[in-house]
């Protein structure tokens, strides 16, 4: 594994971002876990053509401010590897398109269910 494959850990006193690379093209997976009492509070999947899947764990409660700075910190990591991001958001996850949209996600015209993201807000 050369330098640039290494893992990214960042750690905060809210939260921290831990990086596990899934394989060589640059897929990886990020949990996002709560400085306080360190459990897993949800995971980033991120793919090599900078699309993302966000998943949060059923049953638990999440702190919109939690999430909201814990994934803008994220973003600002992936956007200097992708230069734009993308996500596939579903109607029915309405305060997961509120969270995007206060970090700078713009829907993507003629594509349902589509944002990206280009800079944060």
């Amino acid at each position: 594994m050369d330098a640039r494959k290494q893992p990214i850990l960042v750690e905060t006193k809210t939260f921290i971002l831990k990086e596990a690379i899934v394989d060589s093209d640059g897929e990886s997976v990020w949990f996002i876990t709560d400085s306080q009492n360190k459990n897993i509070s949800f995971c980033v999947h991120c793919q090599f053509s900078g699309s993302i899947y966000i998943s949060f764990f059923k049953g638990l409660h999440y702190n919109n401010d939690f999430v909201l700075e814990a994934l803008k910190e994220l973003l600002k990591i992936l956007l200097e590897k992708y230069h734009i991001i993308t996500i596939n958001i579903y109607y029915k996850n309405k305060s997961l398109i509120t969270l995007c949209k206060k970090i700078g996600f713009q829907k993507q015209h003629n594509v349902r269910h589509l944002y990206y993201l280009r800079s944060l807000k």
